[in-house]
C-alpha cells in the first residue's frame, strides 16, 4: 500500500469515525470532496472562464435576479437566526464552553439542521461573485471577497460535519444576524438611485459591524483553548487565525475605502524608503 492510498484511507476514516453520525447521509456531508470540487469550479469560472466569456459581451444588468437574491438572503438569514435562538440560545445555552449535544433530542437535531442550512446559504453566496463577473465588475471579486467566501464555506462544512451544535453555533447566530442587516441594505440600495444616495453614508458601518462580529467570534472561540472546555482545541487553533486574517483584510479594505489618507505613506516614510 503506497503513501497516497494510506492517506486516502486515513481521511475516509476521519470523516467516518469523527463525524457526527446524524448528518452522515445529509447532502454534501459524507465527505468534503463534492464541496471542494464546487469551489474549484467556482474559482475557475471567476478567475478565468467567466471573464473570458464576457470579454466581448456587454455587462448584464441582473437587477431583478439580484433583488430576488437579496430578498431570499434576508429571509433565510432571519429564519436561521430565530431558529438558532429557539433551539438553544434562548433556553439552555450559555456564552461559555457550551458542549455539543449529539443526541436525537429534537432541539439538538434542529440545531444541527440549522447549521446545515447555514452551509446551504453560504453555497448560494457564491452567486454574488458570479453576478460580479456577469456585470463585469471584476474589481469587486477581490482577494478579500474570494478568500472570505471560500474559507467561510469550508468552515461551515466542518461545523456541520463535526460540531453542529453547542458553542460553535454562536458564530452562526452572529453571522446570520449581521447578514440580515447587510442584505437589507443591499436590497434597499438596489431598488432606486434615491435610496442608494440616502443610505450610502451608512455603507461604511456595514464593514464596522462585520469587524465587530469577527472580534466577538475570536473572543468567544478563545474559551475553547482552556483545558476545562469540552470542545476540542483543534477548532479554535484553526478558526481563530482565519478570523483574524479576515478581520485584517476587512480593516485594510475599510482604510482604503473610507479613510484613504491613512492608507497613504507619509512623505517622511516615502523619503526614507527611497534612500535605502
Amino acid at each position: 500500500m503506497d503513501s497516497m492510498e494510506r492517506l486516502w484511507i486515513a481521511q475516509a476514516k476521519l470523516f467516518e469515525e469523527k463525524g457526527d453520525p446524524r448528518v452522515k447521509h445529509w447532502p454534501l456531508m459524507k465527505d468534503p470532496w463534492h464541496l471542494v470540487t464546487l469551489l474549484v469550479l467556482y474559482l475557475i469560472f471567476v478567475l478565468w472562464l467567466g471573464p473570458r466569456i464576457m470579454k466581448r459581451r456587454k455587462p448584464k444588468s441582473l437587477k431583478l435576479p439580484i433583488a430576488l437574491y437579496n430578498v431570499f438572503q434576508v429571509w433565510a438569514n432571519y429564519k436561521i437566526t430565530m431558529g438558532v435562538l429557539d433551539a438553544g440560545w434562548k433556553t439552555h445555552y450559555t456564552f461559555g464552553c457550551q458542549p455539543v449535544d449529539y443526541s436525537d433530542n429534537p432541539d439538538a437535531v434542529r440545531m444541527a439542521e440549522l447549521c446545515w442550512w447555514t452551509l446551504f446559504i453560504k453555497i448560494l453566496e457564491l452567486l454574488e461573485t458570479v453576478f460580479f463577473v456577469l456585470r463585469k465588475k471584476y474589481e469587486q471579486a477581490s482577494f478579500l471577497h474570494l478568500y472570505h467566501h471560500v474559507s467561510t464555506l469550508l468552515f461551515a462544512w466542518v461545523l456541520v460535519k463535526f460540531i453542529p451544535g453547542g458553542m460553535p453555533t454562536m458564530y452562526v447566530l452572529l453571522n446570520c444576524s449581521v447578514h440580515v442587516v447587510m442584505y437589507t441594505y443591499y436590497l434597499l440600495t438596489g431598488l432606486s438611485t434615491k435610496l442608494r444616495t440616502l443610505l450610502n453614508p451608512w455603507k461604511k458601518y456595514l464593514t464596522i459591524i462585520q469587524m465587530v462580529q469577527f472580534v466577538l467570534m475570536v473572543a468567544h472561540a478563545s474559551q475553547a483553548l482552556s483545558p476545562d472546555c469540552p470542545l476540542h482545541a483543534c477548532l479554535p487553533l484553526s478558526f481563530i487565525p482565519n478570523v483574524l486574517l479576515v478581520c485584517c483584510l476587512f480593516r485594510r479594505f475599510y482604510t482604503r475605502a473610507y479613510n484613504p489618507q491613512a492608507a497613504r505613506p507619509s512623505p517622511g516614510r516615502s523619503k526614507r524608503k527611497d534612500t535605502k
